[in-house]
C-alpha cells in the first residue's frame, strides 16, 4: 500500500524546507563557543587528595587528580572502596610507596 504524498500541508512543508537549507548556506561556520569541562585542582603538593575530612563527618575527598582523572580512576576508586571499607590501601598503590596519611586532606 502506498501512502500519498501530496497533502495540504506537503507545499508548506517544502517551503520551510527551503528556507531552512538557504539560510544554513549562508550562515558562516565559526569557531565553537569556548567551553570547559572541568577544573584542573591540585593541592599544593600536587598529590591528589582522598581521605576522610576531620571536620565534616562522612566526607570523603577524592579531589586534585589535576586534569588526570580519567587515567587516575581505576586507583583512585580502588582506594576510596578500601577507605570506605576500612581497610589498608590496595597492594597496587601501596607498592608504590604511598599512604593514606600521604594522600589524607590533613597532610
Amino acid at each position: 500500500m502506498s501512502k500519498n504524498l501530496s497533502s495540504p500541508t506537503a507545499p508548506l512543508l517544502g517551503q520551510r524546507l527551503s528556507t531552512s537549507r538557504t539560510r544554513a548556506a549562508r550562515s558562516s561556520i565559526g569557531s565553537p563557543a569556548p567551553t570547559w569541562a572541568g577544573l584542573r585542582t591540585f593541592a599544593p603538593d600536587r598529590n591528589p587528595v582522598f581521605g576522610w575530612d576531620d571536620a565534616a563527618e562522612g566526607f570523603l575527598w577524592m579531589v586534585g587528580q589535576g586534569g588526570c582523572g580519567i587515567v587516575t580512576a581505576p586507583a583512585a576508586g580502588a582506594v576510596a572502596a578500601s577507605l570506605v571499607a576500612g581497610e589498608q590501601l590496595p597492594t597496587e598503590v601501596a607498592d608504590r610507596g604511598l599512604t593514606a596519611e600521604q594522600l589524607a586532606p590533613r597532610r
